[in-house]
């Protein structure tokens, strides 16, 4: 919206103080200021401006914050102009506020200067000429503090007059004016109504300082006396200001323009006061952001706006200069109507005071805009039929009550219904023992004629508008409700809540005495009453009247729930069961499907958003002329449904009294059972806005009243709105329908079958066990769903469809079974080669006859579970598919509910039930339908709003009735765990992985298909845009013919490198490529040591990369991997040895021994890998280790990395467990083969790229780091470090995590810029610093499930900026690293030789590491923790490859962060590496604690 095309006839001065000198020079003796009796005319108030401001400019420095607390009086107004005359920056304060809050502020602006009430403190004497320009700040003002600690908002004098401007052309200033200024000074609006009065000429009237901005009585009479013609007034001060005004039939006291702020306005409160304002009196709405200076919209209220449908008044139009945007969350245009968040461009703040990291994201750039824009956080829309806008409201303003998300205005709405002598209310939530309350503050009109309040009235209107979680548990009525002096609620002065008055019983007037209070309860009574103040948190022995209801004391139906599973565990009820305890009880007679859907509704999904709503949305494509349908003929035809079936007229309710759902069918009322609306648009956008409507709205159905269906009419620009009116072609016509339905016989069906099959196949799944998709949020099973969903289409063209569907054929399946197959591939892919696999299916399950005709919900979602193993081809899995479904076929009458049950499963939701799969068969040929000789076509839904009940959704549709037979695909995402760029790659992903199914490719002879469906799945991959060509084009597949033997990988003839030559090989003091890792088992868990020996067989029969032997062949001089036969038993694989240790001293020396003895491996014998078996004093004799016991897996880093550490632990917990670990050794693909391939890659773009980015970079350049000594060229390096170590804290790491999760920065790339800015201040400003990083991608699919080493160094080059910020600085580092590792495979000895004039690379020298590590793993049934090297060995001891290296570990358990700084004794001091770390945790303290606290301020 642009809105700077207005014309103007005003000429305003650069500055605020030039343009009011100018006013008095034309209107010298004209009345500027009045406060009651006294008077100041506009050269009166020039001469006190003079003398103040010719005494600072002797004072102060250009520039200088001025802090002024001055109460409400002359002096507040020449305070004012002389700091700007003077060349200063004008702060206002309150002298009302606290001191300890002044102080506070005070310090914030670092203000030498401060103004008080008649006087002023000097604290420098620097004397300067000051020049102001427009360039010059002119002043800054603390938002309010209730949306947290207060920022400090800058504004220039370029912008200042600008914005006056355009309030003047807006009309809202005139020469004739006399404006009340109300509103206090730390009120952004003051500056309107001093500045933007005096600027044209018009007179300041201002109130006297004592309460006079709050008594409205006064107000008034001021307004009568003074005459004053406008007023700026925030609605709930305007609210007091006409209650008095009624009261005191004065209404002609308002002769006078009034300009709403700050605050939304009740269309019903403009209805109410509008047609009593005498004529001539204006009323505009002022709406914007202290940030945007002052105000950006306005709209001129008229009684149309009292007569709207909408709840407030809409904000208007941008003011001129100014532009308002609506966008996404993508920052992209929405069409009209939809909601998004308000930007605005214009003259806008400079920024927050000394935050920058603050503007960065609250100041966007917009790319049609010159300047940056304000982000608002306000929601807002454009009301199509007058394309104002209207902002609707902050996230803020929603509170969180016992879990439920609440608008307070919602329930503020519906008390105002309640009680037309309700004058005014406030909503708050309190915390009383852990538990939210609601609390409403009423007060009533004191005319004589205002009704009696009525709590139960209130109560009753509550029931019937809205959920139980919304009513609040007291009603408390007040004289007046307090407000602060911006006019917005004061909390903290509200009266307390007595929150024990909830455990009187319901009426006092039912109980005759205390004796009747006290009514003796059962055992099973008092079990109960027990479980009620667990989950209210109440003190056992409080008394809850035994006629009270479980909701009445404040819960929801989320703590019902909870309540009934305590239920089942506490008294193990049967859901077969009579008992009056019986959790079916909670459901009488209704289906497994209504149950799982007001699970669904009441816990998994916010009310705000239904996905429950099933819209058939049609378009009229022809009608006859001879019999027209009538609007009143449809309503007869749906009245027939109706009474026919029974379902439309079902109702489910919550019975409060016995916390039971009930179902009960209504008595036939045929135009009150649905609902029948008629709507007229103009245009495609108002359509689209009324279908989203239908799709999400959780409004349009009413369960407790049975009214599950509705018929929605849209008509394009009819003058016909009666009865009679006919569907024309063109219109819309919607039948909407709960997804909701009833059936009674499901509960009688004989399911002991079924219980046996559904316990086999989902025997050992982990039900909490996630699909470990790429999400970029994640949430908990218990966390609500919003609903809302990202959707993307993906095509199938004529060739891909025939070759589904000839393959579909060719294997004697379904398109559903294949389809559910790809699905099942996919998700195999996506999480990594996860091979347990449960998802979603949909089943019609209409299987009995007698159900095919009756309209009802018979959908049951159940669980399909498949393992998958990388040896299985995708011909071999779909068998498996196809075997499995035909098995769930005879059991899908088993409801869901029942299943987990039989598990022993008590949350409403497991794992399975976030990703779906579902498979559409359709007929367009019967989708064109007739009725009476009138055809309705289907109007597709798919760019309308999205809707998902899942994490994921994969959805195909089928039309087979066609000639040319049609699939389609979509992959439906939440947007609760997902960004609209992961949705769009996985559909690239998905798209890519049937290309390599399905798609035929032409040979010199035939045609024919692409043969992956015979191959292992292993070798379908992912194709992203993001990777290398050269690394797409490469596959990593099984060699044929291949011999055990092949050159080592470019990364072991690193490792073989630095150990011969970069270190001493002749004396071999300690190891430096051990790489131990050490653990004791969970407190009560046990673990065999034969079963470990017998799985360590299998990992190395399956990983030959943990029996090769690593050899320098001096014929070829080259270095080569050889295998070792499995099959050979003179030759020992690894080594398992065990012994005993008794103190913490034996156990640290044996782990120094496992980590620094280079005599443990034998490379050239293939010993590369040892457990040893560590038992606390004796060894057991019945081979099972203990807590107290430790076990040390030991690796040699040539032939092992920190991945490879996952893929062991997985494949040992697997043999493990079933003895076995498949392999194929014809197919898969082994380590030898990788090598063998990797030297044959294509690696020209990756040497392009490395040349660039080294260009001019000065490798050989040492950094300047504080040396204590220094090692000569041919000196070898001893190998010896000093390793010093500190943990994060909880503190610290909470600031680190939050940065990044804010910024959307990896936490590998913040700890990196983090090292640079280190490094650039441990060198004193060195800007191009060049350091290596290793890295450990397994960067394509095949190799993620293979252990061998992958690792390779990289050089990180920074090019540091001196005067950019740190976020300036981690973006810069995110984007250069995130190039950098898509060519990390690259070798480094590729990039050497690119270099071969540089003797010793820097980078070499000085390394930077990153790990993640997971505490706990489990073999078996055992937990298994792991134990830090640190805690074993003394720290003074290490060693070093490296000068210097800083690691990051992310421990994944505890969710903290620690750091290891690991320095040569060859060149450092102990002493010296204590204080670099001293110093790097200080610096990281310093600078993640304040950044945090800008962000908390946001």
């Amino acid at each position: 919206m642009n809105n700077t095309d207005i014309s103007t006839s005003y000429s305003w001065s650069n500055t605020v103080h030039e343009c009011f000198i100018k006013q008095t020079q034309l209107y010298p003796q004209k009345l500027a200021l009045e406060l009651d009796e006294q008077s100041v005319t506009y050269s009166e108030l020039l001469y006190f401006v003079y003398c103040l401001t010719n005494y600072l400019t002797d004072k102060i420095q250009p520039n200088e914050i001025i802090c002024q607390c001055v109460e409400r009086s002359f002096e507040i107004i020449i305070g004012m102009l002389a700091i700007l005359s003077s060349g200063a920056v004008y702060c206002p304060l309150s002298p009302l506020d606290p001191s300890e809050r002044l102080k506070t502020l005070i310090q914030d602006t670092s203000t030498k200067t401060l103004f008080i009430h008649k006087s002023f403190i000097i604290f420098n004497y620097i004397i300067k000429p000051i020049s102001v320009t427009s360039d010059n700040i002119a002043f800054i003002i603390f938002t309010s503090g209730t949306k947290g600690i207060p920022k400090a908002i800058v504004i220039s004098h370029s912008h200042l007059p600008l914005y006056l401007q355009s309030s003047a052309e807006v009309d809202a200033f005139r020469t004739t004016d006399r404006a009340i200024q109300l509103l206090s000074c730390t009120c952004d609006v003051h500056i309107h109504e001093i500045f933007g009065t005096l600027l044209v000429g018009g007179t300041v009237i201002l109130l006297r300082s004592k309460q006079g901005n709050r008594n409205m009585d006064y107000l008034s009479q001021i307004i009568e006396i003074h005459q004053a013609t406008y007023v700026c007034i925030v609605p709930t001060l305007q609210v007091l200001l006409f209650d008095i005004v009624e009261a005191q039939k004065a209404y002609s006291r308002l002769n006078t323009s009034f300009y709403m702020l700050c605050e939304p306005i009740s269309c019903r409160f403009i209805a109410r006061i509008l047609p009593k304002l005498p004529i001539g009196c204006q009323y505009i709405n002022f709406s914007g952001a202290t940030e945007s200076t002052v105000i950006q919209m306005f709209h001129v209220v008229t009684k149309d706006d009292g007569l709207s449908e909408l709840d407030t008044v809409p904000s208007g139009q941008p003011m001129p200069y100014f532009r308002c945007h609506i966008l996404d969350q993508f920052v992209q245009i929405i069409p009209i109507g939809y909601i998004g968040e308000l930007f605005i461009s214009g003259p806008i703040m400079n920024g927050y005071l000394d935050r920058p990291d603050l503007n960065n994201t609250a100041l966007v750039q917009l790319p049609d805009e010159p300047d940056k824009s304000y982000r608002t956080g306000d929601l807002a829309r454009l009301i199509p039929s007058t394309g104002k806008i209207q902002v609707l409201g902050r996230n803020d303003f929603q509170v969180k009550v016992n879990g439920q998300r609440v608008e307070l205005e919602e329930i503020q709405a519906v008390i105002y219904q309640s009680n037309s002598s309700i004058s005014n209310c406030a909503v708050v939530k309190v915390v009383e023992r852990g538990r939210d309350h609601l609390i409403a503050y009423i007060q009533l009109n004191k005319t004589s004629t205002s009704i009696p309040f009525d709590e139960k009235l209130i109560h009753t209107n509550f029931q019937d508008h809205l959920p139980q979680y919304m009513t609040p548990s007291l009603f408390i009525l007040v004289d007046q409700l307090p407000f602060n002096s911006n006019g917005k609620l004061d909390k903290a002065a509200l009266p307390k809540p007595n929150l024990s008055s909830l455990l009187l019983p319901i009426n006092n007037d039912e109980i005759s005495n205390d004796q009747d209070n006290e009514i003796s309860m059962t055992n099973e009574q008092q079990l109960v009453h027990d479980l009620w103040c667990d989950i209210l948190q109440l003190d056992v022995d409080s008394k809850i009247p035994i006629n009270r209801s479980f909701f009445s004391l404040g819960d929801n139906s989320l703590a019902i729930m909870r309540l009934f599973a305590q239920y089942q565990i506490k008294f193990s009820f049967d859901t077969t069961s009579s008992s009056s305890f019986n959790i079916s009880s909670l459901f009488p007679e209704t289906s497994y499907c209504e149950q799982r859907i007001f699970v669904h509704e009441t816990i998994r999904f916010s009310n705000e958003t239904s996905v429950y709503n099933v819209p058939l949305v049609y378009r009229i494509v022809s009608n006859s002329n001879i019999q027209q349908i009538t609007i009143d003929l449809l309503r007869q035809a749906i009245d027939g449904i109706i009474a026919k079936h029974a379902i439309f007229r079902t109702s489910l309710d919550w019975n409060i009294d016995t916390n039971v759902l009930v179902q009960s069918i209504q008595q036939l009322n045929y135009r009150n059972q649905y609902a029948f609306v008629i709507s007229y648009v103009e245009n495609e956008e108002e359509l689209t806005k009324i279908i989203n409507r239908e799709i999400t709205s959780s409004k349009l159905f009413d369960l407790n009243r049975g009214i599950v269906l509705r018929c929605h009419i849209i008509k394009y620009n009819s003058t016909r709105k009666d009865e009679e009116i006919y569907l024309e072609s063109n219109d819309i016509i919607i039948f909407n329908l709960h997804h909701i339905a009833f059936d009674v016989y499901e509960k009688q069906m004989d399911i002991i079958s079924s219980y046996h099959f559904w316990q086999s196949h989902l025997d050992g799944l982990n039900l909490e066990r996630r699909i470990m998709l790429p999400f970029d949020r994640h949430r908990l099973l218990a966390d609500q769903h919003s609903g809302f969903a990202h959707l993307i289409d993906i095509p199938f063209d004529n060739d891909l469809i025939h070759s589904f569907l000839d393959y579909a054929s060719s294997q004697d399946i379904t398109p559903f079974q294949l389809g559910l197959t790809i699905c099942y591939t996919f998700l195999y892919k996506l999480s990594q080669n996860q091979n347990d696999l449960c998802i979603s299916c949909i089943h019609a399950n209409r299987y009995r006859t007698e159900l095919q005709n009756l309209i009802g919900m018979f959908v049951a979602t159940l669980p399909h579970r498949i393992q998958i193993y990388p040896t299985y081809s995708f011909n071999h899995l779909i068998k498996q598919v196809q075997n499995e479904f035909y098995s769930i076929l005879e059991h899908t009458h088993h409801p869901l509910q029942q299943i987990l049950q039989d598990l022993d499963y008590k949350h409403s939701s497991a794992a399975f039930l976030n990703i779906l799969f579902d498979f559409i068969t359709y007929s367009t040929d019967t989708d064109l339908r007739s009725v009476n000789q009138t055809q309705f076509q289907p109007v597709p839904l798919k760019q309308m709003q999205n809707v998902v009940k899942f994490d994921m959704k994969l959805l195909f549709f089928h039309d087979p009735t066609v000639k040319n037979q049609t699939i389609s695909c979509s992959l439906i995402c939440s947007q609760d765990v997902f960004d609209i760029e992961t949705v769009e790659e996985l559909s690239k992903q998905f798209q890519h992985l049937l290309s390599q199914l399905f798609i035929k490719h032409s040979s010199s002879t035939k045609t024919t298909s692409f043969d992956l469906v015979n191959q292992s799945i292993s070798k379908l991959s992912f194709c992203l845009e993001n990777v290398p060509k050269e690394i797409q084009q490469t596959i990593f597949h099984r060699l044929p013919n291949i011999k055990n033997e092949g050159p080592a990988s470019y990364a072991q003839s690193r490792i073989w490198f630095d150990e011969r030559i970069r270190f001493d090989r002749d004396k071999p003091q300690v190891a430096i490529n051990n790489m131990p890792f050490l653990y004791h088992l969970h407190s009560q868990h046990t673990l065999s040591t034969t079963q470990l020996h017998r799985a360590l067989q299998f990992i190395l029969t399956k990983h030959q990369s943990l029996r090769t032997s690593i050899i320098f062949d001096n014929e070829t001089n080259k270095l080569i991997q050889r295998i070792i036969d499995i099959n050979d038993r003179t030759r020992k694989l690894f080594t398992f040895i065990e012994s005993t240790f008794e103190t913490d001293e034996q156990l640290h020396t044996i782990m120094y021994d496992e980590k620094y003895n280079s005599q443990l491996f034998h490379r050239d014998q293939g010993l590369v890998f040892r457990c040893h078996i560590l038992y606390y004093k004796q060894i057991s004799s019945n081979n099972l280790l203990c807590d107290k016991d430790r076990i040390i897996f030991n690796f040699h880093h040539v032939l092992f990395d920190f991945p490879s550490t996952k893929i062991f632990l997985h494949d040992l917990n697997q043999a493990y467990i079933t003895n076995q670990l498949p392999i194929n050794y014809n197919t898969d693909l082994h380590y030898l083969d990788y090598a063998l391939i990797e030297q044959q890659m294509s690696m020209t773009g990756a040497s392009m790229f490395w040349l660039d980015t080294l260009l001019d970079c000065n490798l050989d350049r040492s950094l300047s780091l504080p040396y204590d000594r220094y090692r000569l060229l041919s000196e070898h390096r001893s190998g010896r470090g000093t390793p010093i170590s500190f943990d994060f804290g909880q503190d610290l790491s909470y600031d680190f995590l939050n940065y990044a999760l804010t910024n959307n920065i990896k936490l590998q790339h913040l700890a990196l810029a983090a090292y640079y800015m280190f490094l650039f201040k441990l060198t004193n400003g060195e800007r191009d610093i060049c350091i290596g990083m290793n890295t450990h991608t397994r960067y394509k699919d095949e190799l993620k499930s293979i252990i061998g080493l992958y690792e390779n160094l990289i050089p990180l080059r920074c090019q540091l900026d001196r005067d950019g910020s740190f976020h300036e600085l981690v973006e810069y580092v995110q984007e250069m690293a995130t190039n950098c590792m898509k060519y990390s495979y690259f070798p480094l000895q590729h990039i050497l030789a690119q270099h071969s004039d540089c003797s010793k690379p820097t980078f070499l020298d000085v390394s930077f590491d990153f790990v993640t590590i997971e505490k706990k793993i489990m073999i078996g049934d055992s937990e298994l923790c792991s134990i830090p090297l640190s805690i074993t060995i003394n720290e003074d001891d290490d060693v070093s490859k490296f000068d210097f290296i800083l690691t990051i570990q992310y421990d994944l358990t505890i969710n903290q962060f620690s750091c290891i700084i690991n320095a040569s004794l060859d060149l450092f001091n102990q002493e010296t590496i204590n204080k670099i770390s001293q110093q790097f945790h200080s610096m990281l303290y310093d600078l993640f604690t304040s950044v945090n606290d800008i962000m908390r301020n946001k």
